[in-house]
């Protein structure tokens, strides 16, 4: 399959946006090189790229507010990053193919809570006020 064939979406609640959107018109990007991609609905990622695909550093930020720093791989949330929803909850650490795994810090409505994402589920380390 070639770079703008796939039409995977990326799912995070309500926002999805195709893998065609992102590489359409980058098939000549070389790894390391940044630049700035944005969506038909504004959505915009900025960073490095391999080979038409979101790898290495970069910000992606969603129509909604939502957005993303950290390390991607592949077009997927990889490494260490930090994911902030439009009403400013946060999620801090560990990412693994667009998934939160290992130790991180979730802050929800003032409160922090550590928590271990690397056995399939989130467990609660502490909570505290900020």
């Amino acid at each position: 399959m070639g770079i703008g064939s796939a039409i995977a979406e990326k799912d995070l609640g309500d926002r999805k946006t195709t893998m065609e959107e992102f590489t359409k018109g980058l098939k000549d990007t070389r790894h390391g090189d940044n630049g700035t991609y944005t969506t038909p609905d504004g959505s915009q990622y900025h960073g490095q790229w391999r080979w038409g695909a979101k790898h290495g550093v970069g910000r992606f930020q969603w129509s909604d507010g939502s957005k993303y720093e950290g390390e991607w791989s592949d077009n997927r949330q990889h490494g260490e990053g930090r994911f902030v929803w439009a009403d400013g909850n946060e999620y801090n650490g560990s990412w693994q193919q667009d998934l939160r795994h290992g130790w991180g810090v979730f802050v929800e409505d003032g409160h922090v809570l550590s928590l271990d994402n690397s056995v399939g589920h989130n467990v609660y380390q502490s909570l505290w006020p900020l």
